[in-house]
């Protein structure tokens, strides 16, 4: 048995094998295998009762914790490590296990990029909120992990490794200093713009902590940490009376400065929250404060977590590694100096949600997140962080109500707070969009070529709008197109608005263009592509916006009333309302309670 743990195929990496073994992979290589005439078994990523039976280990080995200072810095960990890292690896080991149980080998070859490595790095691989990881190393480790369990628990089974396609970070002293210095630059980066965001904003007066009573109370506090976040933000504040905007950092992709083009926008100097340079002054000395106290509870970690699915050291190197993350914690500390009623935050797991709850428990005040990214249309683990989660669909609420084993609030759908009336024909010329995602870029560039020349055909225009992490190197061979244009870091919400269609594998990006009255065209052409779920991609509707080849892409552009009337229906059925009204009644109904 062949277990390939690396993503791609290399012909030199495969060249030898025998075709007679069994091949495990994942789904986004095991078409090449079998191209190849290999016989393949891919590894199930998507078991749901295994993930659920991890999550309930899991938060029984939180629950245990009786320190509470170390629970709060762990939680905050706990949603991308049990995701990115424990949980993929765990679900590898079932399967693998599985398989040794039913077809029984007598040798094993495991083909992974090489580390030593052998515990699960809090990295996992690059992901949008962290470009620091590697895929490699975490198949490296995964790859470590496996063939340590498989000697230890079938001992008469010979265990071999071929190691192939490494890349730097798979280095530990290399991967050690390289995460040092991108922490120092980030540290350093993270207080100058939030200097100069203190600066301008008081230089717009829109600081309205300096011309607001430090005394009057705000029922919403809003947090805003991205121009995304504060698109939603302004609309929240001008509805809900007493509502205010906090603008903080988005982690480490530091997006403050983009925010400043929306505060300048914003004519309401008294919805806006700021802080002031003394305030970041004051932020560096706490941080360093929360530092020691980090050092000093690393001893309490190998104490207090016993879990034997998971090596739990990783926390007291980790932890550290990332530590300048927790002065966004200091920076809210300080900042948020009026008395607040209750918090409103657009995030539901991430590790900034994890901060904000956490300060504003210490204080006896409730939060609420609304969803403004999409949730699996399955029921996906995760551990909520907030009291209360309002789902944008009702699609994420039916599956939300069994989320997650730490459950502390619970799950509502109250609506949409800005969607558009119906869908918007499309007549004559047109304007294509087609978003792209940073995987599988031959199957991208064959959806984007067959575009291109039914825009030829029919006189119109596709732009081409690169994912934040997609390079235009992908994309030489249509550079060139007269009826193609390739764009980077232009503002989504605008290119969609500037749209007639939009165009799209599996992106997110689709949930929102229909909200905006935008139709769109899933292309589902490849394996992976037709195993994602998210509540947005329904197969089971009568008229569908999903295509799987080219042939149907080209009959759907060319069908405008088929297009129109598919979006429509998926809008009618995934934004349905509910009896109690939209989100602003909601809340402001708690409001009216608090």
């Amino acid at each position: 048995m062949y277990i390939y743990l690396h993503n791609r195929v290399k012909k030199k990496y495969v060249s030898e094998l025998s075709r007679d073994r069994l091949v495990v992979c994942s789904s986004a290589v095991s078409s090449s295998f079998k191209e190849m005439g290999f016989y393949v078994e891919e590894i199930n990523l998507n078991n749901y009762n295994c993930e659920k039976e991890l999550a309930e280990k899991v938060s029984i080995e939180f629950s245990k914790i009786s320190d509470e200072e170390v629970k709060e810095l762990v939680r905050p960990f706990l949603n991308e490590y049990f995701s990115y890292s424990l949980r993929i690896s765990y679900l590898i080991n079932r399967h693998v296990f599985d398989l040794i149980k039913r077809f029984s080998p007598g040798c094993v070859t495991i083909i992974s990029p090489g580390s030593r490595m052998t515990k699960l790095p809090f990295y996992g691989f690059v992901t949008t909120e962290s470009k620091r990881g590697s895929s490699k190393l975490y198949n490296a480790v995964c790859a470590n992990v496996l063939a340590d369990k498989i000697t230890k628990y079938h001992p008469n089974i010979l265990v071999a490794r071929f190691c192939v396609g490494s890349d730097f970070l798979c280095f530990n002293l290399v991967r050690k200093a390289f995460y040092k210095l991108l922490n120092a630059i980030f540290l350093i980066l993270m207080v100058l713009q939030c200097l100069i965001l203190s600066f301008a904003m008081k230089s717009r007066a829109l600081n309205s902590r300096v011309s607001t009573n430090k005394k009057e109370e705000v029922n919403f506090l809003i947090i805003a940490r991205a121009p995304h976040h504060y698109r939603f933000a302004e609309k929240f504040s001008s509805s809900l009376s007493g509502a205010k905007i906090a603008l903080f950092p988005q982690s480490t992709q530091l997006n403050l400065l983009g925010n400043l083009s929306f505060i300048k926008k914003n004519k309401n100097e008294e919805k806006l929250f700021g802080y002031s340079p003394l305030d970041v002054m004051h932020a560096l000395k706490r941080h360093a404060k929360t530092l020691n106290k980090l050092r000093r509870k690393s001893n309490s970690f190998s104490e207090e977590l016993r879990f034997k699915y998971i090596d739990y050291r990783w926390l007291l190197q980790e932890l550290r590694a990332v530590s300048v993350v927790y002065f966004y914690k200091e920076i809210l500390t300080v900042s948020v100096k009026q008395p607040v009623k209750r918090l409103l935050s657009f995030e539901i797991s991430g590790r900034a949600a994890a901060f904000e709850t956490a300060e504003m428990r210490k204080k006896n005040i409730p939060s609420v997140s609304y969803q403004t990214v999409v949730v699996s249309s399955k029921p996906l683990v995760f551990f909520p962080l907030h009291d209360i989660f309002l789902s944008d669909s009702s699609v994420s609420n039916k599956n939300a109500k069994s989320i997650g084993s730490i459950r502390e609030g619970e799950c509502l759908f109250k609506g949409v707070h800005n969607i558009s009336e119906g869908v918007s024909p499309v007549s004559g010329k047109s304007i294509v969009t087609f978003f792209t995602q940073p995987y599988e870029h031959e199957v991208t560039l064959l959806i984007i070529k067959e575009i291109a020349d039914w825009a030829r055909q029919k006189n119109s225009t596709l732009n081409v709008k690169l994912h934040p992490r997609d390079s235009e190197s992908y994309y030489k061979e249509i550079i060139d197109y007269k009826e193609v244009e390739v764009t980077g870091g232009s503002n989504p919400t605008h290119v969609i608005n500037s749209s007639d269609i939009v165009v799209t594998r599996t992106s997110s990006v689709a949930k929102e263009a229909l909200l905006l009255g935008k139709p769109i065209i899933l292309c589902l052409f490849s394996d992976f592509d037709k195993k994602v779920e998210v509540d947005f991609i329904n197969k089971n509707l009568k008229s569908s916006v999903i295509v799987r080849n080219a042939s149907d892409l080209l009959s759907l552009l060319n069908d405008k009333e088929c297009l129109l009337d598919a979006n429509l229906e998926l809008k009618n059925w995934l934004y349905q309302s509910d009896d109690c009204g939209n989100v602003f009644d909601y809340l402001s109904l708690l409001d009216a309670e608090s």
